[in-house]
């Protein structure tokens, strides 16, 4: 009798010393999103992933071949795309990413600049020629940037 009592004893310590709080404490700025999104699933709510880390999946349209500072996610309405910058762990995005499909793990942000008036030709004055079209659609109705920290690619 006191061996299966001290057996139960002993099997309720351990379950009692075996609570886990699996509530975390976290800011805004560190939340992640498990999922991966698609271009257009951030792109129909946009704000509502600002200061949130995302990982987000699609095909890279264009590398602007100034530093390769900043990439394009096309979504499936081909006059909407989602900017992409490099952070201070990447240096520079390849050119040769163009075409390929990625997945990107960031921060969104909101664009600098509130509104393609405020920025006028600001926004173009150190980007090639070859993109700014693509460029200026951006400007047009997207204000929100993912500030990559890794990337890889998954074709």
């Amino acid at each position: 009798m006191k061996k299966i009592f001290l057996i139960l004893l002993s099997f309720s310590v351990l379950i009692g010393c075996k609570n886990v709080n699996t509530s975390s404490k976290s800011n805004s700025n560190d939340t992640v999103m498990a999922d991966t999104l698609t271009v257009d699933e951030l792109l129909a709510n946009p704000a509502g992933f600002v200061k949130k880390q995302v990982i987000i999946s699609g095909m890279v349209s264009h590398v602007c071949k100034h530093g390769g500072q900043k990439l394009f996610l096309i979504s499936s309405n081909p006059d909407k795309y989602l900017r992409i910058n490099t952070s201070e762990g990447i240096a520079e995005f390849p050119v040769d990413l163009e075409g390929s499909i990625i997945e990107v793990n960031g921060v969104v942000t909101e664009f600098e600049n509130a509104a393609p008036e405020e920025a006028g030709n600001d926004v173009l004055e150190d980007h090639e020629g070859d993109s700014s079209l693509l460029e200026k659609s951006y400007h047009k109705d997207n204000f929100y940037v993912i500030v990559a920290e890794t990337y890889a690619i998954k074709d």
